[in-house]
């Protein structure tokens, strides 16, 4: 499986009917978010990516559980810096955000690289580390 560098996490989305959807298939092609069958959802999971620097088991899974009429929402943050007199690119580690939307409310977990997390109503609540 190969993804970003900067990304701690990588997603499995789970179906009423059992199966499980990961972001990458069995070769390590990259799914897009949007594939996913909002329909059948019924959980979602970010799961820590072996980086060698940190390692699985230093982070911990983060679970959501979808009921009636939620709908998921997920996106990450990515940043980069430049240096405009080197012009050297700098990626910041991602952050990742999972939550939901009902009845036109919504909540946003955001998971910092460190495992550590901020709740929020706004999708501004944190930007990239």
């Amino acid at each position: 499986m190969t993804s970003n560098n900067s990304d701690a996490y990588h997603w499995r989305a789970y179906y009423a009917d059992g199966e499980r959807y990961d972001e990458y298939d069995r070769q390590g092609t990259l799914r897009a978010f949007a594939s996913i069958d909002q329909a059948r959802l019924v959980g979602f999971e970010l799961l820590p990516v072996d980086r060698g620097v940190l390692r699985s088991s230093d982070l911990k899974p983060f679970t959501l559980y979808l009921g009636p009429g939620m709908k998921l929402i997920f996106f990450r943050r990515r940043g980069i810096s430049v240096n405009m007199q080197s012009g050297v690119h700098t990626h910041a580690a991602t952050v990742h955000c999972l939550g939901w939307e009902k009845a036109g409310h919504m909540v946003y977990c955001f998971v910092l690289p460190d495992g550590s997390v901020v709740l929020s109503d706004s999708p501004n609540a944190v930007d990239a580390v």
